[in-house]
């Protein structure tokens, strides 16, 4: 990995997967702190690149803050001295991993305490981030402030009303799942995290055109009829997974989403590469909507934190029936099941790393 040219590597201690918990590893690890130590030890000694660790703030009933605290200090022994924390605990039996994304409450107050008291170590912050806007307060609007960005959204984006302080060892936010169900809005990243220069404003047939001439360079057409397409389903779902999002919200979304299924599952269709179907479903959402795919995307606005919900009792879920597709990948072959999730979005304001290879 770091022949490849990877700033980072990134240890999982965070996913609850019942599939990752049996092979021990991901979250079901935080249960063993003195075997995360050997791990990074290893791995440090195996790399020049630093090794980080991603991990929950808990696990099960090991969810307090003195158990978090030892938990760091234990791997931090090692020499990891940056933790990506998913700002809640997670459940190993009981909840799917789409649950533990939701069920467990989130308590970034307590990621706030933990850099504070680990001031030579370095944080970055992770789960329920919505948008780039929340990412912004979260690390307190980072090159210039926007209209509307007062200092008390600080203090509510942290859960720490009066409070608007951010820590100086939190690094960046992490964007996972919000990132991938809706990737417009990091559109306008460059500018409103990093300070690039401002563009004029973009739409989204410029960025899914752009999208497309990648695609039939990747991924060119089969030319040869006669024998069987190469091309599974799978394979072409994946090259247009990052499309999927791109209307979200929007009029058209189901209709563009339809469009590309119905496509990619003819294999004459696939013959012809994603690129290709990609084209085609631009065109049938464009003569259904009119407009839709060069109305000019929306730069980034002040954050405007939700309303608070009265927290739940924290009882241990009861166990949880297996069946197929219980998250929420019934109608997937088993190629596209098998997939890992893509790399979240970092937001680091002070360096954009290159790249972060997940162990």
């Amino acid at each position: 990995v770091e022949r490849y040219g990877y700033d980072e590597l990134n240890l999982n201690c965070g996913c609850p997967s019942d599939r990752v918990s049996k092979g021990e590893f991901g979250c079901s690890l935080m249960k063993k702190q003195e075997l995360v130590r050997d791990i990074v030890r290893a791995m440090n000694r195996a790399v020049q690149i630093p090794v980080t660790v991603k991990c929950r703030l808990g696990v099960d009933d090991l969810d307090s803050q003195e158990f978090t605290k030892q938990f760091i200090t234990t791997v931090a022994s090692a020499g990891c001295k940056h933790f990506q924390l998913h700002a809640r605990k997670a459940w190993l039996h009981g909840l799917s991993p789409a649950q533990n994304r939701s069920v467990p409450p989130l308590q970034y107050a307590r990621v706030k305490e933990l850099c504070k008291c680990f001031p030579d170590l370095q944080f970055s912050i992770n789960g329920g981030i919505a948008d780039t806007a929340h990412a912004r307060a979260l690390l307190g609007f980072p090159q210039r402030r926007l209209e509307g960005e007062e200092s008390d959204i600080i203090g509510m984006a942290w859960d720490t009303p009066g409070d608007n302080t951010v820590p100086e060892n939190l690094m960046g936010a992490m964007i996972g799942r919000g990132a991938m169900n809706n990737p417009m809005m990091l559109w306008d990243v460059d500018q409103s995290v990093y300070g690039a220069p401002q563009e004029s404003s973009r739409s989204r047939r410029s960025i899914l055109t752009a999208y497309q001439h990648y695609l039939e360079e990747a991924y060119p057409p089969e030319e040869d009829v006669t024998v069987p397409a190469a091309r599974s389903v799978g394979s072409v779902h994946l090259a247009l997974k990052p499309t999927l999002g791109i209307f979200s919200g929007l009029r058209g979304h189901r209709a563009f989403r339809g469009a590309l299924d119905a496509l990619m599952r003819d294999k004459d269709q696939r013959r012809a590469g994603p690129g290709y179907l990609l084209e085609q479903a631009l065109e049938r959402l464009d003569e259904a909507n009119p407009g839709l795919l060069d109305e000019p995307l929306a730069p980034t606005a002040a954050h405007r934190p939700q309303p608070k919900k009265a927290p739940e009792a924290d009882v241990r879920p009861p166990a949880r029936k297996r069946k197929r597709g219980i998250d929420g990948n019934e109608n997937l072959s088993q190629e596209q099941q098998s997939c890992p999730p893509p790399a979240p979005a970092v937001l680091q304001p002070e360096s954009l790393a290159t790249g972060c290879a997940a162990a």
